[in-house]
């Protein structure tokens, strides 16, 4: 699966077969990242409102395809910006690379309710994180 200019495709990693088992996803405009969900069937991926990569989101899609669909609204907390991401297909969590507020965050995906944590984060020196990994937020 690859993002080539502004859509998501599947290519075959074997020459002569057959690819085809994602529906292409287009209209993506400055796409960032992509990652995938073996267990749900879904797309998710990083979109950029601007060529810098400064102000993104996240969004996700069936592989059969259909509507796209926001991850984490307006409601999630988040400060800053996605910036990247990484799917953990054993935990069900989502990773999320937060450039603007300097943190490394993680959201359990098969919730209801989208619980996020912190578990790197920038105290605003540039050579210091904080770890987080036993509390929540």
């Amino acid at each position: 699966m690859v993002m080539k200019g502004s859509q998501i495709v599947d290519v075959s990693m074997t020459p002569g077969e057959n690819s085809g088992y994602i529906s292409p996803v287009v209209g993506i405009e400055h796409g960032v990242q992509v990652e995938y969900d073996r267990r749900n069937h879904l797309i998710y991926w990083v979109e950029s409102k601007d060529e810098e990569g400064e102000n993104c989101t996240i969004w996700s899609t069936p592989y059969g395809g259909g509507n796209k669909t926001l991850v984490l609204g307006i409601d999630s907390g988040i400060v800053g910006s996605p910036s990247t991401i990484a799917f953990d297909w054993l935990g069900r969590n989502l990773f999320i690379g937060n450039r603007i507020a300097g943190n490394l965050e993680v959201v359990k995906i098969d919730s209801k309710i989208k619980h996020r944590a912190i578990i790197l984060a920038n105290d605003g020196n540039k050579t210091s994180t904080e770890s987080n990994l036993l509390g929540s937020d």
